[in-house]
């Protein structure tokens, strides 16, 4: 069973055993915490660069809440072969430095 696509059966004419299977679209809330400078240190040192993008992106909007990793982050990702992420590190960088209106 694939738990990421759950179905059940749904009749929609009983009296000839006719139906389909609907899936099952559910949420639900976590309630753990996850620190988030092990959490970009891993997403920054990824394979996908999709992932890494996206840790750039968070380390943009967390900036003023990380201290002195956040310049480390800033520098690995700046330092990326795919530009879309050394564009976001280099942004960072100007943010930290307080060259950007941003």
């Amino acid at each position: 069973m694939n738990l990421s696509f759950i179905q059940y059966w749904q009749y929609y004419f009983r009296y000839e055993s006719k139906g389909r299977e609907v899936p099952v679209i559910a949420q639900r809330y976590l309630t753990i915490q996850v620190p988030l400078v092990p959490l970009l240190k891993s997403a920054a040192s990824d394979r996908s660069s999709i992932v890494r993008r996206v840790a750039a992106e968070v380390l943009i909007r967390e900036l003023d809440s990380l201290g002195d990793e956040s310049i480390q982050l800033a520098e690995q990702l700046s330092l990326d072969h795919a530009s879309p992420v050394a564009e976001r590190g280099k942004f960072a960088l100007r943010k930290i430095a307080g060259s950007t209106l941003f």
